[in-house]
């Protein structure tokens, strides 16, 4: 992992994603028009986000940019995400139609 020197984007691996922890995680935009940031997680929300992310990329559905991450990792870089970014990216429906299409 390779940190700028601001220490707001890591480079994950060999992928050529990068995250800016200082926007929403998930979504990598600052945009408020997408409702309330969430700057104080609980643990259990990140590692939950960890969980479908990867559950997601078994599927070939969604984001592979935190596909790489640790939980310690994101608890470091003090993640946040927008609650709407959260709840679609969680959402178990939708998992699961994406399994169904795999």
């Amino acid at each position: 992992m390779r940190e700028d020197p601001d220490g707001s984007t890591l480079s994950l691996g060999t992928s050529k994603e990068s995250t800016d922890w200082k926007l929403c995680t998930i979504c990598q935009e600052k945009n408020n028009s997408k409702g309330i940031v969430v700057l104080n997680p609980r643990t259990e929300s990140y590692q939950k986000l960890l969980d479908i992310v990867a559950d997601r990329a078994s599927v070939q559905d969604g984001e592979r940019c935190l596909q790489d991450c640790t939980k310690q990792t994101i608890l470091e870089a003090k993640a946040m995400w927008h609650r709407s970014c959260y709840s679609c990216a969680t959402n178990e429906i939708s998992l699961q139609r994406a399994r169904e299409r795999f």
